[in-house]
């Protein structure tokens, strides 16, 4: 009898998580007198600004003229809140119609999962923004003179264009896509227990909010808040105190709604725990797409090691380990397809796809390795 060999190559799998993540810069950049108010803002514009600092921009009040000043319409490029009114107006929506249009999907999974992906491939996050100095501004009566510009918000088609922006710029162009696509997005304001806030936008699909934040995967409550408290290691991790949601009715100038805030304590209890059948169901998912490309999956496989001896009636034989950081925490069976077919896309290619094709044969064992999902695929030539 001939003992064929299964040879072992490992990969590890880094694409998808290596985020040029964003710092993050303060999202309220001016203060505002509580007795000032915008029909079109519903109070919301007080309570945010008095919960994160206003570092980014000075201004010097000119008392006598201030209370006549529609604050919002001069100065929403300062402002994270100001600018969902005008950045999300029906006009700058309008402007990217034909981008949603591209990315939309069958469901809401998917069309989620299409922006993301979009994004994580052609934005950049605009560090030399983020690192601007404050933006001054000076009131003359009714009129604003911008003194020195610094920190500033884009519309949607702006940041399209010119292929990167900060967080509240990724913030308002996911909400706008998304509001083209005829669902609810939640700009939002993370807050942190020291320094800056952060932009991103909540989403809440079969009563489950996911965060997006700039690229692919989206992230149930408690994975975000693990994302910013373990693994952001290289940008220094922080801990999450709260989300602030909001809510835009497009218009002339947008409403803005405050939909109210999630607490840190609140997030963790929204964390899905990866279980056995979810990876079974990885494995039969991903054996189904290799069928297409000629691999059967063939039983006589299950269970061999690297470097053990194939079973009778095979030619060759070769043994492939995938392994996916953190991705038994970004794991939500939500977006399960989405998953398979990410998987699948990432294994598919290069070394491995010129092996799958001089094969016809395939077994997948999908297990959990800590926080890694990890792949292991055995590829066999059958007689």
């Amino acid at each position: 009898m001939r003992k064929i060999i299964i040879l072992f190559t490992s990969i590890l799998i880094l694409s998808m998580i290596l985020y040029s993540t964003n710092l993050s810069v303060n999202l309220s950049n001016f203060t505002l007198q509580k007795n000032l108010k915008n029909p079109n803002f519903n109070k919301i514009v007080n309570y945010s600004i008095n919960k994160i600092p206003a570092k980014n921009v000075l201004i010097k009040k000119n008392k006598s003229n201030l209370e006549s000043l529609d604050r919002c319409k001069v100065l929403w490029r300062y402002s994270f809140e100001c600018a969902l009114c005008y950045a999300l107006n029906k006009t700058n929506l309008e402007k990217v119609e034909n981008l949603a249009k591209k990315l939309d999907g069958s469901n809401e999974e998917q069309k989620v999962w299409n922006v993301l992906k979009w994004e994580g491939k052609n934005l950049k996050y605009n560090w030399s923004k983020a690192t601007l100095p404050p933006t001054v501004v000076e009131y003359y009566g009714n009129k604003v003179k911008i003194i020195r510009k610094g920190i500033w918000y884009q519309t949607p088609e702006e940041t399209i264009k010119k292929g990167n922006g900060i967080c509240g710029d990724y913030a308002i162009l996911t909400s706008a896509l998304l509001i083209d696509m005829n669902l609810t997005p939640y700009p939002s304001i993370v807050n942190f227990t020291s320094g800056t806030g952060h932009a991103a936008t909540l989403v809440r699909i079969n009563g489950w909010y996911f965060v997006l934040d700039q690229h692919l995967p989206p992230m149930d409550l408690g994975t975000y808040y693990k994302e910013w408290l373990f693994y952001r290691v290289r940008f220094g991790t922080r801990k999450i105190v709260s989300i602030h949601l909001y809510k835009v009715v497009p218009g002339k100038v947008s409403k803005v709604m405050d939909v109210g805030e999630i607490l840190a304590k609140d997030m963790i209890k929204e964390d899905y725990k990866l279980k056995k059948d979810d990876l079974k169901l990885l494995a039969y998912g991903l054996a189904k797409k290799f069928e297409k490309t000629g691999l059967k999956e063939d039983p006589n496989l299950k269970g061999l090691k690297p470097n053990s001896y194939l079973p009778p009636g095979y030619t060759s034989g070769l043994f492939w380990t995938f392994n996916f950081p953190h991705y038994a925490d970004y794991y939500n069976p939500v977006f399960y397809k989405q998953y398979v077919n990410y998987f699948f896309s990432q294994i598919y290619k290069g070394a491995f796809k010129v092996d799958a094709e001089s094969s016809n044969s395939i077994w997948i064992n999908v297990s959990k390795n800590n926080s890694d999902i990890v792949f292991h695929i055995i590829l066999a030539k059958k007689y």
